[in-house]
């Protein structure tokens, strides 16, 4: 132990004495101090490290695995299609010697079979054209049929056309709502237009009156008619002003008396006062 010069010789002993007790108690407590960990802390992140690197190596080699496997699958799917198309191959050559077989032994029918087929074939295309054609025809005189009783309704009333009009737009504006594409707006309402008919025709109804009561069920509503002044309406509104002017001490009004004048005098009236004012 170094001397410290600024103790007295006595405390130097006593410190000596003090330090020569505390050490063999130093050297017994030294064996308790508690074990270091950093050594475990260290295997542990190694053998997580092993257990990552193993999880991986595990991973890429089941990858591979499928990998073999569907590559294998490809080829077996190559080697299918090569095998289907050597059986068409083979079966078309051997129909076709067949056929030729069946020709060299019997020529005669042969040919005989190979014309009664085609005329099958000639027969079914002829039905299949006379059925489009009769529905065609039907449809035809479906269309007729609708349009001539259209026409007769409009006839009848004279506002149809603006029901079905506004019927029109009323769908039109639907369709946008819809989405649907505006190039196809018309063969729309034209193919819910023929539905309505024959759904009306099926049911003894005019499907012209149907499309006119579909109309005001969505809204329509006819337009009250504009009524044409009459020259005795203008004559007598004509008088009327004039007696107003006057204080309303004129004559009776002009119908009155035109329901008063004879033939004679309504017919002089008439080429005197209403005829020179038209000429």
């Amino acid at each position: 132990m170094a001397t410290n010069p600024l103790m007295e010789p006595g405390e130097i002993e006593d410190v000596a004495q003090e330090e020569t007790q505390e050490a063999p108690q130093e050297a017994q407590e030294a064996p308790q101090e508690a074990p270091q960990e950093a050594p475990q802390e260290t295997d542990d992140s190694e053998t997580k490290y092993n257990n990552v690197r193993t999880a991986l190596r595990q991973e890429r080699q089941a990858k591979q695995a499928l990998q073999d496997q569907l590559r294998a699958l490809e080829d077996r799917v190559q080697q299918f299609d090569g095998l289907r198309s050597e059986l068409d191959a083979y079966r078309s050559k051997q129909k076709d010697d067949a056929e030729k077989a069946r020709f060299e032994e019997n020529p005669a029918e042969y040919l005989r079979e190979q014309t009664a087929q085609l005329s099958d074939r000639v027969r079914k295309m002829d039905e299949e054209t006379r059925s489009r054609s009769e529905q065609a025809q039907a449809h035809q005189q479906f269309v007729s049929t609708v349009q001539n009783m259209a026409t007769q309704y409009a006839a009848e009333n004279p506002d149809y056309n603006d029901a079905l009009g506004y019927l029109y737009q009323e769908r039109m504006r639907e369709y946008e709502v819809l989405g649907i594409p505006q190039s196809g707006w018309d063969a729309q309402f034209q193919q819910e237009s023929l539905g309505l008919a024959q759904r009306a025709l099926q049911t003894g109804q005019n499907p012209a009156e149907m499309a006119y009561k579909y109309a005001q069920a969505r809204g329509y509503k006819k337009q009250a008619p504009k009524t044409e002044e009459t020259t005795i309406d203008r004559i007598e509104k004509g008088h009327q002003a004039a007696a107003t002017l006057r204080g309303g001490q004129g004559e009776e009004s002009l119908l009155k008396s035109v329901e008063k004048m004879s033939d004679a005098e309504f017919d002089a009236y008439w080429n005197d006062q209403i005829v020179p004012k038209h000429r």
